[in-house]
């Protein structure tokens, strides 16, 4: 017998907002609850008329519904997979508090508070501390600008919201959703703010927080959230990481600004750049394996590029011990030719290979929370079940350093 359908009144004048998201709209003006609590422009409101962001702004750029349009992605929570999206008006009414919403432009926005509070928490804190020098630009510094600009403090809140997702698993779908809509946001703000991109003296320090945040929230949920099977993981890392390389674009504009308080994480951004041939051994192993292989010439360079990159990460970490460096963990998806990220994308098993070499310094980091206990051992363990018997005697030093780091 077929389950009848529970009736529900339709909204046939509701905003295009809530008929693309197939719920039902209150038609409330100009901004209907839906739209409000999600913090979408609503398409009740006048071509002229501003939308508010009630929360940390004095004021917004107008956002149109395509550009403020949530982008989605499937993930994977604990082996399951979810679809992450802007959150709904109920979304969080029973454990941020009452999302309801007028047009009063005075009302608080309960979730982001929540959020704002979440970056001074002690546990929030106690893994900046376990960075040591790591943390290149403090804190204190992102918060100076993001109070006076908007698309940096909605990308702050959704690192927030990522990190409750990951540390408070009972509601980390809630989380989850409100982060991907937080960063949708952002993203949308930056280009209406800087829709011809021109780095100068006045927009330097935002546009490298933002660059570095952005790219921060992008690797920590490509490692906890698309890692239902190595090859969606690496189609997640490779679209990733041409975000990334959007901090070496900002980077490459220092010049005057280096006295500036931004001066360490300038300096912790270049470090990879200035660094003297490579002397350690960890890559020995790749190397010998790239000079047997019948390689194009092109992937062959490609491939020792990579390497030789690799290494000199992998020397720069040998100063703290065991503990990496951001500016490897960050450094190296950056700086490796375009290339081999092409050959990673295809998966071609010298790309793995060299990946599962990577994969180490993310090993030794599984203390930090933007990298995770198990990411390193994802990776590794998965490179070396794909590759199979005929490829393990490459893959040796990635598997003892599961045993012995």
């Amino acid at each position: 017998m077929p389950r009848s359908r529970r009736y529900h009144r339709k909204s046939r004048n509701g905003c295009l907002e809530c008929k693309r998201r197939h719920i039902r709209c209150d038609e409330t003006r100009p901004v209907c609850a839906n739209c409000g609590a999600a913090e979408i422009r609503c398409s009740f409101l006048s071509g002229d008329e501003p939308y508010i962001v009630p929360v940390f702004s004095n004021a917004s750029p107008s956002i149109s519904p395509s550009a403020a349009a949530p982008r989605s992605s499937s993930v994977s929570t604990a082996g399951h997979s979810t679809t992450a999206s802007t959150p709904s008006a109920s979304l969080y009414s029973a454990d941020i508090g009452d999302q309801r919403k007028t047009d009063d432009p005075y009302d608080v926005n309960m979730a982001h508070l929540e959020l704002y509070r979440n970056l001074s928490t002690e546990d929030f804190l106690s893994h900046q501390a376990l960075q040591d020098e790591l943390m290149t630009v403090p804190g204190e510094i992102y918060m100076k600008y993001a109070h006076t600009t908007p698309y940096l403090m909605h990308q702050i809140l959704a690192i927030s919201a990522l990190y409750l997702s990951i540390r408070k698993e009972e509601s980390r779908r809630r989380y989850l959703d409100y982060a991907t809509g937080l960063q949708s946001r952002a993203i949308s703000l930056f280009h209406e703010s800087h829709p011809v991109l021109e780095v100068a003296a006045t927009n330097f320090a935002a546009m490298f927080l933002f660059s570095s945040a952005v790219a921060a929230h992008l690797f920590c949920e490509a490692l906890y959230y698309h890692r239902d099977t190595l090859e969606g993981f690496v189609e997640r890392f490779t679209h990733d990481v041409g975000v990334y390389r959007g901090v070496i674009a900002v980077v490459g504009n220092l010049g005057h600004l280096r006295e500036m308080e931004l001066a360490p994480g300038v300096k912790m951004s270049q470090l990879l750049l200035e660094l003297p041939e490579p002397t350690g051994l960890e890559c020995e192993g790749l190397r010998e394996m790239i000079s047997v292989r019948n390689l194009p010439p092109s992937a062959k360079q490609a491939y020792l590029d990579a390497v030789f990159i690799l290494q000199q990460g992998f020397d720069v970490n040998a100063w703290d011990g065991k503990k990496p460096r951001m500016s490897v963990v960050f450094g190296w998806p950056i700086m490796v030719p375009p290339y081999y990220v092409d050959l990673l994308r295809q998966r071609q098993p010298e790309a793995l290979a060299i990946l599962a070499h990577y994969a180490v310094i993310l090993h030794c980091g599984r203390q930090f929370w933007l990298i995770g206990e198990t990411s390193g051992r994802f990776i590794i363990e998965s490179i070396w079940d794909t590759l199979g018997p005929d490829w393990h005697q490459w893959l040796g030093f990635p598997k003892r350093a599961l045993e012995e780091l």
